[in-house]
Protein backbone atom coordinates (compact mmCIF):
# COMPACT_ATOMS: atom_id res chain seq x y z
CA UNK A 1 0.00 0.00 0.00
CA UNK A 2 1.26 3.07 -0.98
CA UNK A 3 2.24 5.70 1.62
CA UNK A 4 -0.42 8.61 0.31
CA UNK A 5 -3.06 5.49 0.99
CA UNK A 6 -1.67 4.64 4.03
CA UNK A 7 -1.98 8.34 5.11
CA UNK A 8 -5.91 8.45 4.01
CA UNK A 9 -6.22 5.21 5.97
CA UNK A 10 -4.69 6.72 9.41
CA UNK A 11 -6.54 9.84 8.85
CA UNK A 12 -10.02 7.82 8.71
CA UNK A 13 -9.25 6.19 11.50
CA UNK A 14 -8.98 9.32 13.00
CA UNK A 15 -12.23 10.90 11.97
CA UNK A 16 -13.88 8.12 12.55
CA UNK A 17 -13.05 7.48 16.24
CA UNK A 18 -14.01 10.94 16.63
CA UNK A 19 -17.14 10.61 15.05
CA UNK A 20 -17.72 7.97 16.86
CA UNK A 21 -17.17 9.75 20.89
CA UNK A 22 -19.10 12.16 19.34
CA UNK A 23 -22.10 9.87 18.79
CA UNK A 24 -21.52 7.78 22.05
CA UNK A 25 -21.44 10.92 24.14
CA UNK A 26 -24.00 12.95 22.19
CA UNK A 27 -21.75 15.85 22.33
CA UNK A 28 -22.59 17.60 19.66
CA UNK A 29 -24.56 16.80 16.41
CA UNK A 30 -21.93 15.98 13.49
CA UNK A 31 -22.92 17.40 10.18
CA UNK A 32 -20.57 15.93 8.12
CA UNK A 33 -16.77 14.17 8.23
CA UNK A 34 -14.43 14.32 5.50
CA UNK A 35 -10.95 13.46 4.33
CA UNK A 36 -8.91 15.41 1.67
CA UNK A 37 -5.57 12.90 0.54
CA UNK A 38 -2.40 15.04 0.28
CA UNK A 39 -2.07 16.95 -2.49
CA UNK A 40 0.19 19.48 -4.55
CA UNK A 41 3.61 17.41 -3.24
CA UNK A 42 2.33 17.41 0.48
CA UNK A 43 1.96 13.96 1.57
CA UNK A 44 -0.15 14.40 4.93
CA UNK A 45 -3.69 13.70 4.32
CA UNK A 46 -6.05 15.89 6.36
CA UNK A 47 -9.45 15.33 7.69
CA UNK A 48 -12.41 17.62 9.78
CA UNK A 49 -15.31 16.28 11.41
CA UNK A 50 -18.19 19.39 11.82
CA UNK A 51 -20.27 19.35 14.21
CA UNK A 52 -23.22 21.34 16.02
CA UNK A 53 -22.34 22.01 19.17
CA UNK A 54 -25.58 23.94 20.45
CA UNK A 55 -29.47 22.58 18.99
CA UNK A 56 -29.68 25.44 16.77
CA UNK A 57 -26.19 24.30 15.12
CA UNK A 58 -25.24 27.85 14.40
CA UNK A 59 -23.31 29.05 17.88
CA UNK A 60 -20.12 28.83 17.65
CA UNK A 61 -18.10 28.46 21.10
CA UNK A 62 -14.50 29.66 21.52
CA UNK A 63 -11.55 27.71 23.01
CA UNK A 64 -11.97 29.21 26.51
CA UNK A 65 -15.78 29.50 26.20
CA UNK A 66 -15.88 24.96 25.51
CA UNK A 67 -13.32 24.69 28.13
CA UNK A 68 -15.47 26.55 30.62
CA UNK A 69 -18.95 24.68 29.70
CA UNK A 70 -17.57 21.06 29.65
CA UNK A 71 -16.00 21.86 33.30
CA UNK A 72 -19.14 23.55 34.16
CA UNK A 73 -21.30 20.55 33.00
CA UNK A 74 -19.26 18.42 34.66
CA UNK A 75 -18.26 16.57 31.20
CA UNK A 76 -14.85 16.88 31.51
CA UNK A 77 -13.45 12.99 30.80
CA UNK A 78 -16.22 12.74 27.64
CA UNK A 79 -14.68 15.91 26.25
CA UNK A 80 -11.19 14.47 26.78
CA UNK A 81 -12.11 11.24 25.20
CA UNK A 82 -13.79 12.88 22.51
CA UNK A 83 -10.44 14.83 21.87
CA UNK A 84 -8.21 12.02 22.47
CA UNK A 85 -10.07 9.32 20.42
CA UNK A 86 -8.62 10.54 17.29
CA UNK A 87 -4.75 10.67 17.90
CA UNK A 88 -6.24 7.06 20.13
CA UNK A 89 -7.45 5.39 17.01
CA UNK A 90 -4.07 6.60 15.62
CA UNK A 91 -1.98 4.76 18.00
CA UNK A 92 -4.34 1.34 17.81
CA UNK A 93 -4.11 1.30 14.10
CA UNK A 94 -0.60 1.75 14.01
CA UNK A 95 0.24 -0.65 16.39
CA UNK A 96 3.00 1.45 19.29
CA UNK A 97 3.85 -0.67 21.62
CA UNK A 98 1.33 0.14 24.82
CA UNK A 99 4.26 1.06 26.91
CA UNK A 100 5.19 3.90 24.53
CA UNK A 101 2.26 5.99 24.43
CA UNK A 102 3.78 8.88 26.09
CA UNK A 103 6.36 9.08 23.00
CA UNK A 104 3.45 8.82 20.84
CA UNK A 105 1.61 11.85 22.74
CA UNK A 106 4.96 13.97 22.40
CA UNK A 107 5.25 13.67 18.82
CA UNK A 108 1.81 13.64 17.84
CA UNK A 109 1.53 16.81 19.68
CA UNK A 110 4.54 18.45 18.06
CA UNK A 111 2.92 17.62 14.69
CA UNK A 112 -0.40 19.47 15.42
CA UNK A 113 -0.98 22.86 15.00
CA UNK A 114 -0.81 24.68 18.25
CA UNK A 115 -4.78 25.03 18.56
CA UNK A 116 -7.67 24.02 16.51
CA UNK A 117 -11.21 24.05 15.94
CA UNK A 118 -12.90 22.35 19.35
CA UNK A 119 -12.01 19.93 20.59
CA UNK A 120 -8.19 19.54 20.03
CA UNK A 121 -5.61 17.82 21.91
CA UNK A 122 -4.43 21.31 23.17
CA UNK A 123 -7.30 21.96 24.81
CA UNK A 124 -7.51 18.37 26.55
CA UNK A 125 -4.34 19.36 28.37
CA UNK A 126 -5.30 22.81 29.45
CA UNK A 127 -8.65 20.75 30.98
CA UNK A 128 -6.15 18.28 32.69
CA UNK A 129 -3.64 20.87 33.70
CA UNK A 130 -3.42 21.77 37.45
CA UNK A 131 -0.76 23.62 39.42
CA UNK A 132 0.96 19.76 39.82
CA UNK A 133 3.02 19.10 36.76
CA UNK A 134 3.07 15.31 38.53
CA UNK A 135 -1.00 15.60 39.18
CA UNK A 136 -1.42 16.77 35.49
CA UNK A 137 0.89 14.34 34.27
CA UNK A 138 -0.77 11.39 36.39
CA UNK A 139 -4.50 12.65 35.14
CA UNK A 140 -3.35 12.66 31.53
CA UNK A 141 -2.18 9.32 31.81
CA UNK A 142 -5.71 8.27 33.12
CA UNK A 143 -7.69 10.16 29.77
CA UNK A 144 -4.60 8.74 27.77
CA UNK A 145 -6.35 5.12 28.68
CA UNK A 146 -9.40 6.04 29.45
CA UNK A 147 -9.55 6.89 25.99
CA UNK A 148 -7.49 3.64 24.28
CA UNK A 149 -9.60 1.74 26.16
CA UNK A 150 -13.14 3.23 24.55
CA UNK A 151 -11.12 3.05 20.98
CA UNK A 152 -10.66 -0.52 21.20
CA UNK A 153 -14.12 -1.13 22.83
CA UNK A 154 -15.32 0.76 20.00
CA UNK A 155 -13.15 -0.74 17.18
CA UNK A 156 -15.48 -2.60 14.74
CA UNK A 157 -17.67 0.86 14.87
CA UNK A 158 -14.61 2.86 13.95
CA UNK A 159 -13.70 0.59 11.39
CA UNK A 160 -16.63 0.76 9.49
CA UNK A 161 -17.07 4.32 9.80
CA UNK A 162 -13.48 4.16 8.63
CA UNK A 163 -13.98 2.54 5.45
CA UNK A 164 -16.65 4.51 4.50
CA UNK A 165 -14.86 7.93 4.95
CA UNK A 166 -12.24 6.06 2.55
CA UNK A 167 -14.98 5.23 -0.14
CA UNK A 168 -16.67 8.57 0.17
CA UNK A 169 -14.21 10.97 1.09
CA UNK A 170 -17.44 13.11 2.55
CA UNK A 171 -19.83 11.49 4.89
CA UNK A 172 -22.82 13.39 5.90
CA UNK A 173 -24.02 13.26 9.91
CA UNK A 174 -27.17 11.15 9.20
CA UNK A 175 -25.57 8.78 7.18
CA UNK A 176 -22.33 8.04 9.67
CA UNK A 177 -25.12 7.70 12.31
CA UNK A 178 -27.50 5.02 10.18
CA UNK A 179 -24.45 2.76 9.92
CA UNK A 180 -23.53 3.24 14.04
CA UNK A 181 -26.72 2.06 14.76
CA UNK A 182 -26.79 -0.76 12.11
CA UNK A 183 -24.14 -1.94 14.01
CA UNK A 184 -25.50 -1.74 17.51
CA UNK A 185 -28.35 -3.78 16.16
CA UNK A 186 -26.63 -6.07 14.86
CA UNK A 187 -24.85 -6.24 18.14
CA UNK A 188 -27.61 -6.18 20.15
CA UNK A 189 -26.81 -2.91 21.77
Amino acid sequence: MGKKNEQDRLTAYHEAAHVVARYRFQIGEVTYSTIKSGTHGHEASTGYTEAAWEPEGDVKLTEEETIAAYKEMERTPEFIVLTLAGPAAEYIYLRWPDSQYFDFLAQYMETQPKSGPPPDPVQACRLLKTDDEEKTDEKLDEAWRYAIGFVKTEWETINKVARLLLEKKTVQGEELYVQIRAIDERKGA
